[in-house]
């Protein structure tokens, strides 16, 4: 069964802190993707919790070839390794990133909401074309 729970409370309350304590108290098998706006965040988990050695998906070359960060990430799930990478990785998440999630049984935290639908600024000539 998945589970879901909401922490909502403002900004500077302790919610990512809260987060950080739980992934630090938990059994050493459970694993997390932690997904956050900022790059900074994602730094302050990595420190924050060193038992679980958390990875930040990369772009990097093995013999020539490159792997994007989305290959990084799927590669890092496959490995059932923990992750901490920013909202704009996630959105690039396809099929075979929700099946290696639930494969890998992680716990999904999303540090503040990700904005899916954006507002478009079109003008009336856009609109007749």
């Amino acid at each position: 069964m998945n589970k879901i729970k909401i922490i909502d409370s403002i900004m500077g309350s302790g919610k990512t802190s809260y987060m950080i304590q739980k992934m630090n108290e938990a059994p050493t098998d459970d694993k997390f993707i932690f997904i956050t706006p900022y790059l900074d965040e994602v730094k302050r988990i990595k420190e924050a919790c060193p038992d679980k050695k958390f990875i930040e998906p990369k772009i990097h070359s093995v013999n020539g070839e490159t792997f994007y960060k989305l290959d990084s990430l799927h590669k890092h799930l496959s490995d059932n390794k923990n992750i901490a990478t920013t909202h704009a990785l996630f959105k690039m998440a396809n099929e075979t990133t929700k099946e290696l999630i639930y494969s890998g049984n992680y716990t999904l935290i999303l540090d503040e909401a990700i904005e899916v639908v954006k507002q478009l600024n079109i003008s009336a000539d856009d609109l007749d074309m």
